[in-house]
């Protein structure tokens, strides 16, 4: 059961350091390239006098470009990625609440399309949203029987959405489902 007046939680705390850390790897490539690309400074000169030859120079270039780029990439990604939660409260009301987990969801997938289909070696894997209070699914599995996969696969999409929209009352942002046919000699999984 989740604590409302916890203000900083795992995924809060974790998007906090990855800031931190793309903005001092942000700094030292700013900082790094300033100081490689401005020559009339004096510790430029000084600096540049030790490090030589110019193919160093151009090398040392890149490096901190790199540098820059991979801590404005993940800046960037801390910054508009979408928080995920592994409880996603389905109803609440002021004085209770009703959350699913995510492993349930996935259970509650996975058994909703064995009883339905002939697919095996199914793994479901959900990403919680809790803003917009929807999920993102992926389904891979083995279908044993000679069938037109792609209509299954769509079939098993509109099932999983269905699912989801009239039982726990959770919109679905997109789903992936890839089946593989069954080969011989495939070990099998019976749920």
């Amino acid at each position: 059961m989740s604590n409302k007046k916890e203000v900083w939680g795992v995924g809060k705390l974790k998007k906090l350091i990855l800031l931190i850390i793309s903005l001092v790897q942000l700094f030292i490539g700013i900082l790094g390239l300033w100081i490689v690309l401005s020559p009339n400074e004096p510790i430029t000169m000084e600096i540049m006098d030790k490090i030589g030859a110019v193919e160093i120079r151009k090398l040392l270039i890149i490096a901190l470009g790199y540098v820059t780029l991979v801590g404005l990439g993940i800046f960037l990604r801390s910054l508009f990625k979408k928080a995920t939660v592994n409880q996603l409260v389905i109803y609440e009301s002021k004085t209770n609440h009703l959350s699913v987990s995510r492993s349930a969801v996935e259970k509650s997938l996975e058994k909703a399309i064995v009883s339905n289909y002939d697919v095996s070696n199914i793994e479901v894997s959900v990403k919680l949203f809790k803003k917009s209070k929807s999920a993102k699914i992926k389904l891979t599995g083995i279908y044993l029987e000679e069938n037109d996969i792609d209509q299954l696969e769509r079939q098993i999409a509109d099932k999983l959405k269905e699912n989801l929209s009239c039982m726990l009352n959770i919109g679905t942002k997109k789903v992936f489902v890839h089946l593989m046919p069954y080969k011989k000699g495939d070990k099998l999984s019976i749920v």
